[in-house]
């Protein structure tokens, strides 16, 4: 059968504490773990249908608490006792022999030595093996607790709650994180992990004498002769890192004289799967052989191959072969294809800075003969209609571009105006070579009044664009 869940809620501080306990656990050892939970003792209450206050004294209290709850989560009201002494009264202790050996039934409540958990899970016991550490632990602390009573009558008549070391759960959960700690140390960068044991280390050597009792109070119930003074759960993290560190350390050394592994790659002569030590690759060719392969060729063969001592490396040809050539040959192709590429580019952008025409949408007013503003494609108004007729009279522009429609700057205007500056030599700026402007404008006035004064007339165009 599962381990009830229990969710407890302290009434003087709200605060929530969760844990389990197995079926059939004693009310005394339930309140050993509320008090674990909360550092101190107390009474237990629980909720019932009607909203009622039960207060649980009895194991029959607890039986019933737990019933209510038909298999879910035990959810309990905790009140801390008002003074110091008050810490046993409501959670009496077992005094006999039979008593502590009740309470190792349940592998939830045994109390497990640090060194005992560090040293079965560095030697890989599997969560299966977990019983049996925690079963020989309730054992010894069964009959640790019998001769105790022996002993000692008047600590046998009241004795102190027994410390928790780890539940079942946090000995998994602890299990968990040791494993992935050890896995994640064989990935990471050796500086990355030196970092990481030295925190782990300075913690532990840094532990004040409080914390020292603290800890050992909480993770040791074995004797001193089972852990030495000063313990505690940051020094078996401590003890952990170094007995990772110095199987790192192994491996690194192992490695570093070990010879290299081709993983995935085949020797195409002898049939070596994967190829162990310098690697030797043919040229060009999908064929790849070992050392002792390579040592049977001729010197005018070997000279063919390119040597890859370890994985990853850069090949290096053995002889002198045709690759460094063909290699340079290429470069020098490359970056000859590179300059007419960037050459071709800036000759499109010169190009596109004739052809392509930045637009100017305005409304432009007629003039006394041509208008005296700017005006480029997008362009509108009587005084382009001045203009293109202009154009027209001077043999720019042809009489067709206005035939269904005057006073709009288009494509064909833009060509005109770009082609009586090319034919006058009047300058532009980029995307502006279509533009009417003032050099425009004083050359085509001054045309304009030749040919009045020779009686050449003007245009008279007057259809649309």
């Amino acid at each position: 059968m599962s381990a009830i869940a229990l969710k407890i809620r302290s009434k003087a501080s709200s605060d929530t504490r969760r844990t389990r306990v197995a079926p059939g656990t004693p009310l005394a050892q339930v309140h050993v773990a509320v008090q674990h939970a909360f550092g101190a003792a107390g009474a237990l209450t629980w909720v019932d249908e009607d909203g009622d206050d039960i207060s649980i004294k009895t194991d029959a209290d607890w039986t019933e608490a737990v019933g209510a709850f038909e298999g879910g989560v035990v959810k309990l009201n905790f009140a801390p006792s008002t003074s110091s002494t008050a810490s046993t009264a409501d959670a009496p202790a077992p005094s006999t022999a039979a008593d502590a050996g009740a309470s190792s039934d349940s592998n939830e409540w045994v109390a497990v030595s640090d060194a005992a958990m560090f040293e079965h899970i560095i030697n890989g016991g599997s969560d299966d093996d977990d019983a049996d550490v925690i079963s020989t632990a309730a054992t010894d602390n069964a009959a640790a607790a019998a001769a105790d009573s022996a002993t000692d009558a008047a600590d046998a008549a009241s004795p102190a709650p027994p410390a928790i070391v780890r539940l079942d759960e946090e000995v998994a959960v602890a299990k968990r994180d040791l494993k992935q700690a050890a896995f994640e140390v064989g990935v990471v960068k050796s500086n990355e992990f030196e970092e990481a044991r030295q925190a782990i280390l300075t913690t532990a050597d840094t532990l004040t004498t409080a914390d020292t009792a603290t800890a050992a109070a909480v993770a040791n119930t074995s004797s001193s002769e089972d852990k030495g003074e000063g313990e505690g759960p940051a020094s078996v993290f401590a003890e952990l890192f170094k007995h990772i560190a110095k199987h790192v350390e192994e491996e690194m050394a192992r490695q570093a004289t070990a010879p290299p592994v081709h993983h995935g790659v085949e020797c195409d002569a002898s049939g070596e799967a994967p190829i162990t030590g310098t690697r030797y690759h043919l040229i060009h060719y999908d064929y790849d052989i070992n050392e002792a392969e390579f040592k049977k060729l001729p010197e005018e063969q070997q000279a063919l191959f390119e040597a890859i001592a370890r994985p990853g490396d850069e090949p290096v040809p053995v002889g002198t072969t045709t690759l460094p050539h063909v290699r340079a040959m290429i470069a020098t192709h490359k970056a000859a294809r590179l300059e007419r590429a960037k050459a071709k580019r800036a000759a499109r952008a010169k190009e596109e800075e004739k052809t392509a025409q930045r637009p100017h949408p305005a409304w432009i007013p007629a003039g006394d003969v041509i208008p005296p503003c700017t005006a480029a494609y997008g362009s509108r108004g009587p005084g382009v209609a001045q203009l293109q007729h202009a154009l027209i009279a001077v043999g720019a522009m042809d009489p067709g571009a206005i035939r269904w429609q005057s006073g709009v700057f288009g494509p064909r205007t833009t060509e005109a105006v770009r082609g009586y500056k090319a034919k006058h030599g009047l300058a532009s700026e980029a995307y502006n070579y279509g533009t009417y402007d003032e050099g425009v404008y004083d050359a085509l006035v001054e045309e304009i009044d030749q040919l009045v004064n020779s009686n050449g007339g003007g245009g008279d165009a007057t259809k649309e664009e």
